[in-house]
C-alpha cells in the first residue's frame, strides 16, 4: 500500500470512528473567520441558482440578438449594393445628358 492509499483510508477511518452529528445549522469558519452554518450556504446556493438562471437567459437573448444583427447588416449591404447599382444607373444617364448636350453645341 503506498502512502497515498494509507491517507485516503486514514481520512476514512476517522470519519467512521467520528461521525458528524445530522444537523442541519452545523457551524463552518470562512477564511476571515466568521462563523457561517449550512443555512448559510444554502441561501448563497439559491442565489447562485437564480443567477445562473439569469445568466442562462441572458445567453439565450445574447443568441438571439445576433442572429438579427446579422440578418440588419445583411440587409444593410443589399441595400448598399442597390443603391450603389442606381448611382450607376444615373450616372449614366448625366452622362448622356452632356453627350446630347455637347452634340447639341458642336450643331449649331
Amino acid at each position: 500500500m503506498d502512502d497515498s492509499t494509507f491517507r485516503v483510508s486514514a481520512a476514512f477511518s476517522s470519519e467512521e470512528t467520528n461521525p458528524r452529528p445530522p444537523s442541519s445549522e452545523t457551524a463552518f469558519r470562512s477564511r476571515n473567520g466568521e462563523e457561517c452554518s449550512i443555512h448559510d450556504f444554502e441561501l448563497i446556493a439559491q442565489e447562485l441558482s437564480t443567477l445562473a438562471h439569469k445568466v442562462n437567459d441572458l445567453t439565450e437573448r445574447m443568441a438571439e440578438v445576433e442572429k438579427v444583427n446579422a440578418r440588419l447588416e445583411e440587409a444593410a449591404l443589399t441595400t448598399a449594393r442597390a443603391l450603389e447599382d442606381i448611382s450607376s444607373h444615373w450616372d449614366a444617364v448625366y452622362e448622356a445628358m452632356r453627350r446630347k448636350e455637347g452634340s447639341d453645341r458642336r450643331g449649331r
